[in-house]
């Protein structure tokens, strides 16, 4: 969807919203998802060295 979609069904549902307000949410959004991807890379690395080493004492 456009932009320009997402504003005009915003509108049909009563909520006035810039353009700018809907690219800033869509920015943060799109941050938050690329921190939660790195943390899941970050966190199947440890699992798997983890795995690869079980007399590592994890404490």
């Amino acid at each position: 969807m456009s932009y320009a979609n997402i504003l005009a069904w915003l509108s049909e549902k009563g909520y006035k919203v810039s353009q700018a307000s809907l690219s800033r949410y869509a920015f943060n959004v799109f941050e938050a998802a690329q921190r939660i991807a790195d943390d899941l890379e970050k966190t199947k690395a440890d699992v798997d060295f983890i795995g690869r080493n079980p007399d590592l004492d994890t404490t």
